[in-house]
């Protein structure tokens, strides 16, 4: 996970949506165990999709809005205390 953490950087696009792609599928296979890493890549997201999408495109918003759902289900009380910091981008991104 530390290599995809030090991926999520949008100056360069297609890594760092591959990078958002994969924590979001390591997410989906381990569930809570992801916890310890949540804050972390969460902070990360937070700045990807609070950005707008012609500075990082669409398929970053919208990996990086899966992602953070996926970290929201396997660690929600992390998730949670940011959830008015992303939300409305967010839901706009999965719209």
């Amino acid at each position: 996970l530390g290599l995809l953490l030090g991926a999520l950087k949008p100056e360069n696009h297609s890594v760092c949506n591959n990078a958002a792609w994969a924590i979001g599928e390591v997410t989906a296979k381990v569930g809570p165990a992801i916890a310890p890493y949540v804050s972390a890549i969460l902070q990360h997201l937070i700045l990807i999709i609070t950005r707008p999408a012609h500075e990082v495109g669409k398929p970053l918003l919208e990996n990086s809005a899966i992602t953070i759902g996926r970290l929201g289900r396997a660690a929600p009380q992390v998730v949670a205390p940011s959830l008015e910091t992303f939300a409305g981008p967010w839901l706009q991104t999965l719209r």
